[in-house]
């Protein structure tokens, strides 16, 4: 399958208030590409295995959110001491391109993303 843009939301920790504050910002975000949405996707990397309940909303709420486990000692290299969840844009070939903390807007996220795809050659 041809790889796609990512709008990633980490948490380091347990994936509380703030960050499924980021997991529905990151699915608006995606909605709001409008037609270039088919070139990204929203996912979420926790570092531990959610709990069944939050495992449920996420199904039920977000059925297209791809899940990945974090890898924590690498995430603490790139990020030291912050337990803070993020917004990651990550492009199709797996690169690290943007990063916002919670409570960044969504239409700068938005704009920024749009930007990507107009100059990018690939996703």
């Amino acid at each position: 399958t041809e790889k796609s843009w990512q709008l990633l939301v980490s948490a380091p920790e347990e994936c509380v208030e703030e960050c499924q504050q980021l997991v529905y910002l990151a699915r608006q975000i995606h909605i709001g590409l409008g037609r270039e949405a088919s070139r990204a996707q929203h996912a979420l990397a926790l570092a531990n295995p959610p709990s069944s309940e939050l495992s449920e909303q996420l199904l039920k709420e977000y059925p297209q959110l791809q899940r990945y486990p974090l890898d924590v000692k690498a995430y603490q290299q790139v990020l030291p001491n912050n337990t803070a969840p993020q917004l990651w844009i990550v492009d199709p070939l797996g690169n690290l391109v943007l990063r916002y903390p919670t409570g960044a807007s969504g239409k700068d996220i938005l704009l920024d993303l749009r930007q990507l795809l107009k100059i990018s050659n690939i996703g």
